[in-house]
């Protein structure tokens, strides 16, 4: 069995953080993850990817996407 890498989604309708566990997954993964979820649900503001007691990355919407709403990477 592969890694368990842990994801912290803060959501703007929740005071508690949201918790994702990826099994078997690598950074690169997790990152698409990440991407991924802040594209499709404008409710997550941030994701936070941790590897037992190291984080990874911290991805937030606001720097990801300009006003408009498009990506960043478009």
């Amino acid at each position: 069995m592969g890694d368990i890498l842990t994801c912290y989604i803060t959501d703007d309708r929740h005071q508690v953080e949201t918790l994702a566990l990826l099994v078997g997954a690598d950074e690169a993964y997790a990152r698409a993850f990440a991407l991924d979820d802040l594209r499709v649900n404008p409710h997550h503001q941030a994701i936070e990817a941790w590897s037992g007691e190291n984080r990874l990355f911290v991805l937030r919407r606001d720097e990801l996407f300009p006003a408009d709403g498009r990506s960043a990477e478009s």
